[in-house]
């Protein structure tokens, strides 16, 4: 047994068992009635892209709007290596073989994250070349530059462990590189990120591929990317429920839980009690703020007329669609409610309350962003 056949072995059956979960809501006729209409109205709209790219305005702050939103992209970057639990039983004992594994592991994850980064960057090719006016040399260094922080992000999430760590990096790492490429010459930043991708690559080789510091993390790391697409159709099946992830004892959001009402009676009390719930669960947060952030990103892309459509359509299935009230219910579903029970009119009261508290940020917030893309595109 080679590396290269241990690491093709592994990739093919990770790549069988992605294609069993993926057919399992996926078969012929949504790929002909769902998937092909929308590559083709895809490539319809980015072909009207490059020929209206040049009418859109490109102001120095719509220009540094755009670059940050590039870069906010990087953060999918990652590095696979092909690692399992039971290596350190038969690989640990084969060095040779081990780093042989994880030389192609890395190699097979950096082609992925060139070609991924370079489509990325081709969805805002248009705007920079034909929108700011940028030659292909200047929109060379850009990428370098882009390509440079997806690396980072992805060697981050190689060796940092814990969430929080991660996170906190991630975040210092990409505000850095907003500042450097608003602020520094196309050229500098292209040299910069030559710079910054070499000396990671060859920090990948020479430390990161024989190491076997971060193997149990890596292991962590490849179960959840195997289980991805299972994991996300988990996630939007309506029947299943998902449990909220802890990253500490204590919750992140009102962590000295103090009251957030002054004054004191059974509805404010129990509007309290749902809010905290409510900030405090991973889930149902990340849910509310899933549905803002597609929103938010079909608006950026579709045209004029299709953004206040979208638009209305949003508020329309915020203030009709039960999927406020459902996770209202989900919020009262606990034991504490059982032994304290709580009043109809009170618990009725509450709920359309709790929406309006959901609703009105979120109308708020997409309703600007519409009315600034609009005012931007005119």
């Amino acid at each position: 047994m080679t590396g290269w056949k241990l690491f093709k072995l592994r990739f093919m059956k990770d790549l069988a068992y992605q294609r069993k979960v993926l057919g399992i809501v996926i078969d012929w006729t949504t790929w002909v009635y769902i998937f092909l209409p929308f590559f083709i109205f895809v490539i319809v709209q980015y072909v009207e892209f490059w020929k209206n790219a040049a009418a859109i305005s490109s102001n120095p702050l719509i220009q540094n709007v755009v670059v940050a939103l590039l870069l906010l992209f990087s953060f999918n970057g990652k590095f696979r290596s092909y690692m399992q639990e039971a290596d350190q039983l038969f690989l640990f004992d084969r060095p040779k073989l081990y780093r042989s594994l994880r030389k192609y592991a890395f190699s097979c994850s950096l082609l992925k994250n060139v070609v991924v980064s370079f489509f990325v960057f081709l969805v805002f090719l248009p705007w920079f070349k034909r929108g700011v006016g940028l030659g292909w040399e200047e929109l060379f260094y850009l990428y370098l530059f882009f390509f440079s922080l997806w690396l980072l992000h992805g060697t981050a999430k190689s060796i940092l462990k814990h969430p929080l760590t991660y996170w906190f990096t991630a975040i210092v790492l990409y505000i850095s590189m907003v500042l450097f490429a608003i602020r520094l010459p196309l050229a500098v930043l292209g040299s910069l990120g030559t710079v910054i991708s070499m000396l990671l690559l060859i920090w990948h080789v020479l430390k990161l591929i024989p190491t076997k510091k971060y193997f149990f993390h890596e292991v962590n790391e490849e179960n959840k990317e195997r289980s991805r697409y299972a994991r996300m159709i988990l996630g939007v099946a309506p029947n299943v429920e998902k449990m909220p992830i802890r990253l500490g004892k204590r919750p992140l959001f009102l962590r000295n839980s103090r009251r957030l009402f002054r004054e004191i009676s059974p509805e404010k009390g129990l509007l309290e009690l749902v809010i905290k719930g409510f900030l405090r669960h991973s889930v149902y947060l990340g849910s509310y703020l899933q549905i803002i952030g597609v929103t938010l990103f079909a608006i950026l892309l579709l045209p004029l007329w299709m953004k206040w459509v979208i638009f209305f359509l949003f508020v329309v299935f915020l203030n009709y669609n039960s999927w406020l009230k459902g996770l209202y219910e989900k919020l009262l579903d606990q034991y504490f409610f059982t032994v304290v029970p709580i009043q109809e009119n009170i618990r009725e009261t509450v709920g359309l309350t709790f929406k309006r508290l959901l609703f009105i940020p979120a109308v708020a917030v997409v309703g600007f962003v519409t009315t600034l893309l609009t005012i931007i595109t005119l």
